[in-house]
């Protein structure tokens, strides 16, 4: 598709759906994340104010049909303000390129 419509929109924090996260097939470890997998490690309603944006370099794995990108540090910068594991910020997801799940 050349046509530059936007196909799908993930977000890196959040619920399962808005993150395009499938919680049986999406994958942590090689293990499953399960469900709400990021709402679970940010307290309250942290992960809507301190998320990690997308940050740095995108690669594309043509065989593969993904694209890889990284997420910065979670918001606030002060950890005493947002406890918790603070899910995904500071990680590297990988994307299946026509529909956005997350790998």
């Amino acid at each position: 598709m050349n046509s530059g419509e936007r196909i799908w929109k993930a977000y890196s924090t959040g619920p399962d759906e808005e993150m395009l996260i499938d919680p049986e097939k999406t994958t942590h470890l090689l293990k499953p994340v399960g469900k709400i997998s990021s709402l679970e490690s940010w307290e309250g309603d942290q992960w809507k104010i301190g998320g990690g944006t997308t940050w740095g370099w995108f690669a594309y794995d043509p065989e593969l049909n993904l694209v890889y990108y990284g997420t910065a540090n979670p918001g606030t910068w002060n950890p005493l303000q947002r406890p918790g594991d603070n899910r995904w910020s500071m990680t590297i997801f990988a994307r299946d390129l026509d529909t956005g799940i997350a790998k």
